[in-house]
């Protein structure tokens, strides 16, 4: 049981409407904190460690595909090689 990774993944959860920064920023916040008061700890984890534990113990992995600016097309499969939109050309 890991007490630092589970409030990792409660801060995560918290703060996904927020930018990496700021998970970043709570997490060195409550860390520098600990470590001044003495406390023997493990540190939060960072964002990205959170992020890697939660695919692992889900097995849900993001899946990027490059689009048109304007959401056209995917470039997947037979559009992966282009380079500009066949519909709006951007």
């Amino acid at each position: 049981d890991n007490e630092s990774l589970h409030m990792g993944i409660k801060l995560y959860l918290d703060t996904t409407i927020a930018s990496e920064e700021v998970y970043n920023s709570i997490c060195n916040t409550f860390n520098c904190l600990m470590e001044r008061k003495g406390h023997k700890f493990e540190p939060i984890p960072t964002l990205y460690q959170v992020k890697e534990h939660i695919k692992e113990l889900t097995g849900v992995y993001s899946i990027f595909h490059d689009m048109c600016i304007k959401s056209c097309i995917a470039y997947t499969s037979p559009f992966s090689s282009l380079k500009d939109c066949l519909k709006c050309q951007e």
